[in-house]
């Protein structure tokens, strides 16, 4: 019994943790029966295995609960297939299919208790042209952000005196600050519309907190349905938005926290290895937010789909080799290299279909009409469309009036 129980593991989806007293799973096989007037005894046709499926008891509970059960609820709300580790059978990749359940009781106060039907999910049954990589960048995203966790909360010490709990504190917030400010600055912070947290304890939950606003973060990203009546809500995202927002998470995944001063006693050893857990999971967690994202995202040109996928690269590479640097990281390591390979293999996928862009030189103050027109032919709807994008693609301030100067447009799109 003693052994069985080591091999447990602990029970996540989408890179939540949650309690899982119970869990029942089911398979078969899918068999049709057929009937004929006339004979006696009915013949069956045997389609194949049935997908696994399983039902799993979650309880959310701990400092927080109610945040992490409304965080959790919207994981399950998510569309595709997501990452759960569950306590007998591993990592698997799956579906929630029919109808969860939510609950709570008096008689268990700081229980939340979700009943949830999953379904093993294989992929598209049939090939298609194009490979499926945006279930990758989903996968990878969870798993990443499942892994930092993990290793977080076994990395991070919050048995310590104040003066180190208010170091911790301000690493953190000045890291959630500069966040803040490039979200500002790219025009994305009124858009999320999310209430960046002020982290004020470390005692348990700091890992959740983070994790929730960067779970926050992607599901704003994500496309929300347009209702039958009215049109889409004021804060849904554009894909081109989507890109941008991508490529701040990676900027900000540069901002290290870490201590880098020598540890000459045990108490500064306990400082920089606190920092240094702060560090590799408030920088995962951006690049596993943008992973995730990324599959949501528009680009413009060949050439803007390659500068994020390089961006992303670089910064992934940069941050992996300070994980697998690090002590008690390995299965970090392992998933941000998995997020690097979804990243590369979807955007690669995606610039075949792109167009390119070309620099243009203009000698003379002309407008953009006119240098859409030389560009794009005598159509008027395309005239004024190639306008607008020279336009927004440059920075142009007066359409009007472009003075001279090295233009980008695009060269092969209809």
């Amino acid at each position: 019994m003693a052994d069985y129980l080591t091999q447990l593991r602990r029970a996540s989806f989408r890179g939540i943790q949650f309690d899982c007293p119970e869990n029942e799973s089911g398979g078969g096989r899918r068999v049709v029966r057929h009937d004929y007037p006339g004979k006696d005894q009915p013949t069956f046709e045997d389609l194949g295995l049935d997908s696994q499926s399983f039902t799993v008891t979650a309880i959310i509970n701990g400092d927080g609960f109610a945040k992490l059960a409304d965080t959790f609820e919207a994981a399950l709300q998510k569309s595709g297939p997501g990452t759960l580790i569950h306590p007998l059978y591993g990592q698997l990749q799956v579906i929630v299919t029919g109808r969860w359940r939510r609950s709570s009781s008096a008689a268990t106060v700081g229980d939340v208790t979700f009943s949830i039907p999953f379904e093993r999910y294989n992929g598209p049954v049939y090939p298609s042209a194009a490979a499926d990589t945006v279930a990758g960048l989903s996968a990878a995203g969870d798993n990443l952000a499942a892994a930092v966790t993990a290793e977080f909360k076994a990395a991070f010490d919050a048995n310590v005196p104040d003066f180190l709990s208010t170091d911790a504190l301000g690493r953190a917030n000045s890291f959630i600050t500069g966040l803040s400010s490039s979200l500002s600055q790219a025009g994305l912070k009124n858009p999320l519309s999310i209430a960046l947290p002020v982290l004020s304890d470390i005692s348990g939950g700091l890992s959740d907190t983070i994790l929730a606003l960067y779970d926050s973060i992607s599901a704003a990203a994500q496309p929300k349905a347009v209702p039958v009546v009215g049109a889409a809500t004021a804060d849904q995202l554009t894909g081109a938005q989507v890109t941008q927002l991508a490529g701040v998470m990676s900027q900000v995944s540069t901002s290290s926290i870490a201590d880098t001063t020598t540890a000459a006693t045990a108490t500064a050893a306990t400082r920089q290895k606190n920092a240094l857990a702060l560090d590799n999971i408030l920088r995962a967690g951006a690049l596993a937010a943008a992973t995730t994202m990324a599959q949501y995202a528009a680009y413009d040109s060949k050439e803007q789909a390659r500068a994020l996928r390089d961006d992303l690269a670089a910064n992934i590479s940069t941050l992996r080799d300070q994980l697998g640097a690090s002590r008690g990281w390995d299965n970090s390591w392992l998933a941000a290299g998995q997020a690097l390979a979804a990243i590369t293999r979807d955007i690669n996928d995606r610039i075949g279909r792109l167009p390119r862009t070309q620099q243009v030189k203009t000698t003379t103050t002309r407008t953009s009409l006119d240098i859409a027109q030389r560009l794009y032919g005598d159509d008027p709807k395309v005239i004024f469309a190639k306008a607008d994008d020279i336009v927004a693609r440059n920075g142009i301030r007066h359409p009007g009036f472009v003075p001279p100067s090295t233009l980008e447009a695009l060269i092969d799109a209809a």
